[in-house]
């Protein structure tokens, strides 16, 4: 998924690119609170590339992250919030004033 990104990420639009994440990106949300290590560690690694791509950022998967959770299990919650917890030192905390289209 990563390569895919990486190799044709820049040539897809942004709103085209974040319309089509939007979708995928909840599924690899919910895979930081599984019971494997290694699918924690690459939903992970997956949030964190995906916010340092220009035409998804931070702000995007931040939405993502911080949506109600329907599972109050401590493992979802947890999963979560180690991501952003990562995210705040690498990219900052500020109000994001998404890009007007007149």
């Amino acid at each position: 998924m990563q390569a895919v990104l990486n190799e044709y990420g820049n040539e897809i639009r942004g709103n085209s690119l974040r319309s089509q994440m939007s979708t995928l990106l909840p599924v690899v949300v919910s895979k930081t609170a599984d019971n494997n290590t290694r699918i924690r560690d690459t939903s992970f690694v997956t949030l964190m590339s995906f916010s340092q791509h220009p035409n998804i950022g931070p702000h995007f998967v931040s939405s993502i992250l911080t949506k109600q959770v329907k599972q109050q299990q401590w493992r979802v919650v947890l999963g979560r919030l180690v991501v952003l917890l990562e995210m705040i030192p690498n990219f900052g905390f500020e109000e994001y004033i998404p890009p007007s289209f007149h």
